[in-house]
């Protein structure tokens, strides 16, 4: 058998799938896009950054779609998307906990907003989002999110908002090394 229809382990990422009962791991297939679930504390209660699309009015997390920068790495992909959308740079207003999450088709990873972040609004990409907000889980719940931010609301009642809570108030956590450029989200600059 040839090169073809192999993966190479290099290029393999490995996701946590998340149920109501078990936490599993599973290499990845190839991905379509990855995000970052941006998680802010305010007054003790986890709050996540959500967008609402132009186009359609539905509400996501922060995401989008590889470009040959990235280099085949949704997490590269995950990090430069959100940085496009929002204006929040990874390992500067946000630092990336543990591996990613599959909430529907594409890996999430959490970023844990830096408290000296606090201040910093979200600079929107205009083209793709007229709203954004810091919303707890129960507001996310009742607004017409994305098929994401649908199972995300499905799978993690309680058990996602404690993780969070448990991650935000460590002084372990340790944000994830990204070779390249991509470390505080800088754009692609495609020829």
């Amino acid at each position: 058998m040839g090169h073809q229809g192999k993966q190479s382990e290099q290029n393999r990422t490995t996701v946590t799938t998340m149920t109501n009962t078990t936490n599993t791991t599973a290499p990845a297939t190839p991905y379509i896009g990855a995000g970052v679930i941006l998680t802010r504390i305010i007054r003790s209660q986890p709050h996540f950054l959500i967008l609402r699309g132009r186009a359609a009015g539905v509400w996501s997390f922060p995401k989008g779609h590889p470009e040959m920068c990235d280099r085949e790495a949704p997490l590269r992909t995950a990090v430069r998307e959100t940085f496009e959308e929002t204006g929040y740079q990874a390992g500067v207003d946000y630092m990336i906990l543990g591996n990613s999450l599959r909430f529907g088709k594409r890996p999430y990873w959490i970023g844990m907003m830096m408290p000296t972040s606090a201040a910093k609004t979200v600079t929107l990409a205009r083209r793709e989002h007229d709203s954004a907000g810091w919303f707890t889980w129960e507001q996310i719940s009742k607004m017409n999110g994305n098929t994401d931010v649908r199972n995300w609301v499905a799978k993690t009642k309680g058990q996602f908002t404690q993780t969070i809570a448990l991650a935000s108030s460590s002084t372990s956590s340790v944000m994830r090394s990204m070779p390249g450029k991509h470390l505080i989200g800088v754009e692609c600059n495609e020829s």
